[in-house]
This record gives C-alpha cells, structure tokens and sequence, in this order.
C-alpha cells in the first residue's frame, strides 16, 4: 500500500485554506485542518471526506502558542 501524505492547513474553513483543502484532499493527502469557525470547518471535513481522505478538524487561533501545541502534540 502506498504511504499517504499529510498537510496541516490553517484557516481551512474558507477561501484559500478551503480551496487548498480540496485540492490535496483530491490528491490523497490526509488533513489536519485549523480555523475559527466549527460549523465551517465541519463542512469543509465533509467534502474532504468525500474524496476517502482522513481528515480532523481543530477550532481555535493559530496564534496562541498553547493552542497549538495542545492541537498537535495529541
């Protein structure tokens, strides 16, 4: 089985972030995606989901330090 790669994406639930989602979703990426809005990134995993990518989701502000390192030390 051929070893899948990850991105971290912050402010992935529009815009750019959104649409940079999706486009690595469509290319096998998993995600783990950041932003501050739950009900927007929720959707977002919905469609990258779709495409069989695994996806988690962390609502929070990339710019404190104890958020961010909580978020990805789990």
């Amino acid at each position: 089985m051929a070893e899948r790669n990850t991105a971290l994406i912050t402010g992935a639930n529009r815009g750019i972030g959104k649409a940079t989602a999706l486009a690595l979703a469509a290319e096998n990426y998993d995600l783990a995606l950041f932003g501050r809005d739950k009900e927007a990134l929720d959707a977002v995993k919905a469609e990258v989901e779709k495409s069989r990518s695994k996806c988690e989701t962390y609502t929070g502000d990339v710019t404190d330090d104890d958020f961010v390192k909580t978020s990805v030390a789990g």
